[in-house]
């Protein structure tokens, strides 16, 4: 892979630290060479070393912006920034209380360690040293040896993490998509004999009105000029935030070689290439969470009935630390079988005497992620990219589009979904689940059938192919990844079929079409795909418009 030639700065590391999974001594070595536009290529003998360094230079451009992010996952912000600032969860606007109530009661960092137990050596040996290079960048704060912004330099919620800090911080990105999405209406949940906190408004997911849009594509040999595979991506996430993407170039010699980016907090890249694939995501329009109706029992709004059975909700009280002068907020949180308790106001989703509504989240608890990506990182063909993401069902919300130099196409869209086969959305639907089934899958509380367990939706039963023509994804739903061919219709879990597309996908397959009728695609064809600045909606009304101002001297008379 060429490379800029002209090094900015070069950055050589080295350091001694105990490692939370190790007895002895674990030494951490890595190499930061800056070349134009500033892009960090992070050179390292192993995957700690890697870890190590990639942390660092994240560090060196986003300090105060990932220092934030783990006060985030702290449940700190209030303390910090004071209870009524306005933050983000999801997508979504919410104010720091509603926040810290969320990530106090929701992530669960027992559970988080015990499952970190059960990764691969090498997954917990880039955490353990992103842990240490970004606490190793404080250390030379500390010194002098590095400037930290005005932004952040001096404050209490710059500080050095441990690896359950980073273990929060991917269970929230793993979230994003489900849980965090409707976290405003956990935090505000509260029985209807107790004092109704005042929580921000919050909306049921949306998949055809999401506020970004990302493009993927995928051509093969049949219509590449040289006869290989060839990837656009074509991601829309925010310019700023923690959701914007920075861009890497991570290797270990010999085993490991990817130019990337990633997330803050993501310790190797998540979309990317490397000699011999390229891989993007667009996020899917499958469900990473159920909702289920609960029917209460008889005069205590804390109990829900289960075949029959009065079953007891479970509690978490959770204390808010505030800034000087104020007194801390204490909140609890309700938990069923099912999951947390959750209201959503603006669609009529409350907790009365009678019935209540909890969330089931698919994504919870999902560590599989370091080592999908590690091994789609390593991989030498699009088989390896697809084995990858089927046996380890890491993935959380988004789809995967890859290409490789034999000239293969991938569309796979394997998440991590809840197990709910089409027989039992059906059979587990309630008399409300329609009136939700555009946004969110809604399930029968009150049997025990109706909970699909601790299991996800075997990949075999999600959307997967291989093309060497072309596959692409705007955002859409799994049934058409390329129109010559439709998929076959899975459960309702994965999204909408043979329902119409939004205009983003239809004005991607004209377009991809047309330009595969008139040559084959190289680069600069690439290009061209993406940045045509067309739009479909205006096509299909702008003769029409211009047939109705025809001679029109104002648009009163037209």
């Amino acid at each position: 892979m060429r490379i800029a030639a002209t090094a900015m700065l070069a950055v050589s590391l080295m350091g001694v630290g105990f490692a939370p999974s190790a007895s002895a001594k674990s030494t951490y070595r890595a190499e930061i060479t800056r070349t134009t536009y500033n892009i960090p290529h992070i050179v390292a003998k192993d995957w700690r070393g890697l870890g190590y360094g990639i942390a660092y230079a994240y560090a060196q451009d986003n300090i105060c912006m990932l220092a934030e992010e783990f006060a985030t996952v702290a449940g700190t912000r209030s303390l910090h920034w004071g209870p009524e600032a306005k933050t983000q969860l999801g997508f979504s606007e919410s104010d720091n209380l509603a926040s810290d109530i969320f990530h106090l009661s929701q992530i669960d960092t027992q559970a988080l360690r015990a499952g970190w137990a059960q990764q691969s050596e090498e997954g917990r040996a880039v955490f353990d040293g992103y842990v240490a290079g970004y606490n190793r960048y404080l250390r030379d704060a500390k010194k002098k040896k590095v400037r930290l912004p005005e932004a952040c330099a001096g404050k209490a919620w710059v500080k050095p993490i441990t690896l359950d800090d980073l273990l929060r911080l991917t269970e929230k990105t793993m979230m994003r998509a489900s849980s965090l999405a409707l976290g405003a209406g956990i935090a505000g949940a509260a029985p209807p004999n107790a004092p109704q906190p005042t929580a921000p408004r919050v909306a049921l997911p949306d998949a055809q009105d999401r506020p970004l849009g990302s493009n993927g594509w995928a051509f093969g040999s049949e219509v590449t000029a040289d006869g290989k595979g060839l990837l656009i991506g074509n991601p829309h996430f925010p310019w700023n935030g923690p959701a914007r993407f920075w861009q890497m170039h991570a290797t270990i010699p010999g085993t490991y070689d990817v130019m990337g980016v990633g997330l803050a907090g993501t310790p190797l890249p998540t979309l990317g290439f490397n000699k011999d694939v390229a891989w993007t995501h667009t996020v899917t329009q499958a469900r990473h969470m159920t909702l289920y109706a609960l029917t209460l029992a008889e005069g205590d709004p804390t109990s829900y009935m289960v075949d029959g059975e009065p079953v007891k909700m479970t509690s978490k009280t959770v204390t808010v630390p505030m800034p000087d002068g104020m007194e801390p907020v204490t909140r609890t949180l309700y938990f069923t079988r099912f999951g947390p308790v959750v209201t959503i106001p603006d669609f009529s989703v409350g907790w009365t005497k009678t019935i209540a509504v909890a969330l089931k989240d698919a994504n919870r608890l999902n560590q599989r992620g370091i080592d999908t990506w590690m091994r789609i990182g390593l991989a030498k063909n699009v088989g390896e990219i697809e084995a990858a993401v089927s046996e380890t069902l890491g993935i959380p919300w988004v789809n995967t589009i890859a290409a490789d130099r034999e000239g293969n196409a991938l569309h796979a869209d394997i998440t991590a979904v809840p197990n709910v086969s089409t027989q039992m959305a059906q059979d587990c639907s309630t008399p409300m689940s329609g009136l939700f089934a555009a946004r969110v899958t809604l399930l029968d509380g009150t049997r025990s059938e109706c909970d699909w367990g601790d299991t996800l939706l075997p990949a075999s039963d999600q959307a997967s192919r291989t093309r060497t023509d072309y596959v692409t994804n705007s955002n859409d739903s799994y049934w058409i990844s390329n129109p010559r061919d439709p998929y076959r219709a899975l459960s309702p879990i994965l999204g909408a079929y043979e329902k119409p597309l939004s205009l983003r996908t239809r004005s991607n397959f004209i377009e991809t079409e047309t330009l595969l009728s008139k040559s084959k695609v190289d680069h600069a064809r690439a290009k061209e795909l993406v940045y045509g600045n067309k739009s479909l909606a205006a096509d299909m009304v702008v003769d029409g418009v211009l047939a109705l101002c025809e001679g029109s001297n104002s648009l009163a008379e037209a």
